[in-house]
């Protein structure tokens, strides 16, 4: 009996690194810029599982999408400073591609950046926003 409840034991914990190691590891999405720089959006385990539980059943989001426009929004002028300012282009909920937790939602925000008053509809302007207000920025894929 003790050697059933090691082994449910340990591979109860090789489970966790595995979500753990998938998390973190693999981009929840890629995207090439014009410029043909590939990045991706990583999500770590602890990340996800810092953020509070929803389902689009339960209601409203923890965070609202107001909320999650203005950090995103703050985030991009700071990032994309060599333009003007950022336009969102798009906004969406997506919940986590990781193993585990199943009930953990992020907002993806794409941007237009904008110069000399004209919005440039180019690809590979974005941030993820976590439901506890998290702000994930794309990383470089090589």
């Amino acid at each position: 009996m003790h050697v059933l409840f090691i082994a449910i034991s340990l591979l109860s914990a090789s489970q966790v690194f595995a979500q753990e190691q998938s998390c973190g590891s693999q981009a929840m999405m890629t995207m090439t810029k014009a410029d043909g720089a590939k990045l991706g959006l990583f999500i770590s385990f602890a990340q996800i599982s810092g953020s509070p539980p929803w389902t689009p059943e339960a209601g409203e989001p923890p965070l609202p999408l107001s909320k999650a426009l203005q950090l995103a929004t703050e985030w991009a002028k700071k990032e994309y400073k060599r333009f003007d300012g950022v336009q969102v282009r798009s906004i969406n909920v997506t919940v986590c591609g990781c193993p585990a937790p199943k009930d953990r939602w992020y907002y993806t925000v794409h941007f237009a950046p904008i110069m000399d008053t004209i919005p440039l509809l180019v690809p590979g302007y974005f941030v993820a926003v976590l439901m506890d207000g998290t702000i994930i920025g794309p990383t470089t894929v090589k």
